[in-house]
């Protein structure tokens, strides 16, 4: 019995000897910063992310060469930090967002704020990243950006009446040059040129033009599907007590140029 004991006490040290190992290979993380740095090209869509890296520098350099093997060179980088949490997502102009926390909750706060403060709304989701955790991500397949700009006698003040009501909407522009220029040539040859203001958009944006039933009143929005753009649409126009309809739906990616009047333009009622 003392023997079969003895020779349990030895099995049971033997287990605890081969577990230890694991439980080394386990342990936490170091305390030491991680650094993050995000890459992108202006020509593509989407961004390149890298974390975990031992400093900024180290960073930047591997999303740069990731960036740079898939699109062919031009990256460059947009931020290079060593924050707790990341959080990256898209506007509804297409633009990139993103903010840094030292908790998820941190910097989800900071992500909705910049949100806030750019587009008086929330955002989509982003996505977050501890920034401790080694990783190399490419946020979707290669797609090349297109771009589209809304050209027209835009106002913050004064009487909307004054103003003329047509539009001109370039899109699936290679570049914001391309689509600004033949945006504003449109408007510019119908009005003064200190009256076109223009808007640019790009990527996965989806665009939406619409008019009062009365003919009165008109606009346009954008946001990142055209279930959004026409929630937007149809929000704003219950806010003002009218009754809208749809003249045009459109995507940054298509390439098309038009001109638009915002209150003769018939279309699809909401």
């Amino acid at each position: 019995m003392i023997g079969a004991v003895h020779g349990l006490r030895h099995t049971l040290l033997a287990l605890v000897l081969a577990i230890l190992p694991a439980m080394t290979l386990a342990a936490p993380a170091s305390d030491k910063p991680a650094a993050v740095a995000m890459a992108v090209h202006q020509s593509y869509v989407g961004y390149w992310v890298v974390t975990g890296r031992k400093n900024e520098r180290a960073a930047s350099k591997a999303a740069l060469a990731m960036c740079n093997k898939a699109t062919g060179g031009g990256c460059n980088i947009t931020i290079a930090a060593t924050p707790a949490e990341f959080i990256v997502g898209q506007g509804m102009n297409g633009d990139l967002i993103y903010a840094m926390g030292g908790s998820p909750d941190d910097a989800q706060r900071q992500f909705d704020a910049r949100c806030m403060a750019t587009y008086g709304r929330h955002c989509p989701t982003g996505r977050s990243f501890t920034v401790s955790i080694k990783l190399a991500l490419e946020s979707g397949p290669l797609e090349r950006r297109k771009f589209a700009a809304i050209a027209g006698e835009f106002a913050s003040s004064g009487d909307p009446s004054d103003r003329d009501p047509r539009v001109w909407v370039v899109t699936g522009q290679a570049s914001w040059n391309d689509a600004i220029t033949k945006a504003m040539a449109g408007c510019t040859a119908a009005l003064a040129r200190a009256a076109c203001k223009h808007v640019t958009v790009s990527g996965p944006v989806h665009i939406g033009l619409y008019r009062d039933v009365a003919g009165s009143t008109g606009g346009f929005n954008f946001n990142l599907s055209a279930q959004e753009v026409i929630g937007d649409i149809d929000t704003l126009c219950k806010a003002a007590g009218n009754s809208c309809e749809i003249i045009a739906l459109r995507t940054a990616k298509e390439e098309a140029v038009a001109e638009y009047d915002l209150q003769t333009t018939k279309g699809v009622p909401l």
